[in-house]
């Protein structure tokens, strides 16, 4: 079991020193990666002006990113990198899970999967500094783009951890409550899979306990309005919810995630808001895995009384549920992570009730 090597920076105003050892009398070309909702908050401002007054650096690209990246942007990007990158390029990923996973797919296409071409003079260094309480991708070895057909690719590699993390709830201030809901859900998700992991042990058990607590102690709030240190809490949370992803993987709530999102073209985020209830049923009334029950139960009710997007609730009805079930069971990497043998009959029961419990 290998920690990630991200440095963790809580809060904006904690990270000049780490900066500063970025600046090494190199320079720097920065290629920003960044969503509209980073934007418009002014911790994005501060965040860029702490930069250019710590390092030596120059911005060579800025980029908005709405969605995981397809190959052929990413070629693009890579093009524009190697064109105009000085000594050492480093990758600022302001935003969500995507736009963190755009600056991994970069790294990935630029040094890892091409080292011995050597692209660039040095190691390109990720920055992450998530806006959603969610995703954890700055802390993990994971990363996710689509392919030209649009379909998703899920790549793991040590390399893709980002190096620094920047962990501050200001950026939750702009977000618009169904998306706070759903990468809450996400974050919630990756403790409770990581509890699902056949491979699961002591120390990550624990940590995902206690991510999955506070989450859950702190999700109304957080949804209702803003609150800093709700905010905060609840990014933090998501970060340690993102080690215990990197360490042992996920696992059934993804699978079914993956295979719903794929179908209906919404959000990770909303695809696993809508399939949580429905799953932490199965496990309260039939699953032999041992869970903390108590606040599991409570889980429910509370989940399906986020804010959602009509839109993606409406599509959720046009679900065709064989074709989900041959996704989820196709998904055998994160399947054979939990420990009991779920049937494809389980599958579509399970399917059921979650069109079921979304249905009003």
């Amino acid at each position: 079991m290998e920690f990630p090597r991200t440095k963790i920076i809580f809060r904006i105003k904690n990270a000049e020193e780490i900066i500063s050892e970025l600046r090494n009398n190199q320079k720097n070309s920065i290629v920003i990666l960044r969503s509209k909702t980073a934007t418009s908050s002014c911790a994005y401002d501060n965040l860029i002006k702490l930069f250019f007054d710590v390092i030596n650096c120059q911005i060579i690209g800025d980029y908005f990113v709405t969605s995981e990246l397809s190959f052929e942007q990413i070629r693009i990007l890579c093009g524009n990198i190697r064109r105009h990158s000085i000594e050492r390029t480093i990758l600022l990923a302001v935003g969500g899970g995507s736009v963190i996973d755009a600056a991994k797919a970069i790294k990935y296409f630029l040094w890892t999967k091409q080292i011995r071409k050597r692209n660039l003079k040095k190691e390109p260094i990720i920055v992450a500094v998530p806006t959603t309480a969610g995703s954890g991708s700055e802390v993990t070895r994971f990363a996710v783009w689509k392919t030209n057909k649009n379909y998703r690719v899920v790549v793991e590699d040590r390399s893709l951890v980002p190096q620094i993390a920047i962990i501050d709830g200001i950026f939750q201030q702009s977000i618009p409550s169904f998306l706070k809901s759903y990468a809450a859900a996400d974050a919630l998700s990756h403790a409770l899979d990581t509890l699902l992991n056949k491979y699961v042990n002591r120390l990550v058990y624990s940590l995902s306990e206690f991510s999955l607590h506070s989450i859950m102690e702190n999700i109304k709030d957080h949804c209702k309005g803003f609150n800093y240190e709700v905010a905060q809490t609840m990014v933090e949370m998501a970060t340690i919810s993102g080690i215990c992803n990197h360490l042992v993987g996920c696992s059934i709530i993804h699978a079914f995630a993956y295979a719903i999102s794929e179908q209906i073209s919404i959000s990770h985020g909303a695809a696993i808001l809508f399939c949580l209830p429905a799953i932490i049923e199965y496990i309260l009334s039939k699953g032999k895995v041992v869970l903390p029950k108590g606040i599991l139960r409570k889980t429910t009710t509370i989940l399906l009384n986020l804010p959602v997007k009509q839109e993606d609730v409406d599509k959720l009805q046009c679900l065709n549920i064989n074709l989900a079930v041959s996704g989820i069971i196709n998904n055998t990497r994160l399947m054979n992570r939990f420990p009991e043998e779920l049937t494809s009959l389980g599958i579509k029961n399970i399917l059921k009730e979650v069109l079921r419990l979304w249905k009003n």
